[in-house]
């Protein structure tokens, strides 16, 4: 992956799902928050009698990223929704976040987490506003 967050990764704050994103043709680094992984990718009980797995349910949370990022406007912020097994083997409806920012290096990135998470602040850099070569990267219209 490329910088994105580094030391972030180093730590175990953000979990670099890169690999998988790129399956689904999204071009630029992509992680989930060391929250959003226990929570809707870890197998829970109720997953596992559901016959779940943990790829799966990744690629089922960056799949639904996907197509909100593709109906989203110039924006760096998308919310989205998917239908989840977490404590029962019925699925529940959750949202999740999605931020496109800069990495280390000012290169976009993105970042799914929960909707109350927030990224660290950062040096600032030019990338206010998601760029054209980053939407572009995973369908973003705008």
């Amino acid at each position: 992956m490329a910088e994105i967050c580094r030391q972030a990764l180093e730590d175990g704050v953000l979990i670099d799902v890169s690999a998988t994103a790129r399956e689904l043709g999204v071009k630029i680094p992509v992680a989930v928050t060391s929250a959003v992984w226990p929570c809707y990718v870890k197998l829970t009980p109720a997953a596992i009698r559901a016959g779940n797995g943990e790829q799966g349910r990744l690629w089922d949370i960056l799949w639904m990223f996907r197509w909100a990022a593709i109906r989203a406007k110039d924006k760096s912020e998308v919310l989205f929704q998917l239908h989840v097994v977490t404590h029962c083997i019925t699925p529940s409806l959750v949202e999740l976040k999605a931020l496109c920012g800069p990495g280390d290096e000012c290169e976009a990135v993105i970042t799914i987490m929960l909707p109350e998470e927030d990224l660290p602040e950062q040096e600032p850099c030019t990338l206010p506003r998601i760029r054209p070569e980053a939407r572009r990267a995973v369908g973003w219209k705008g």
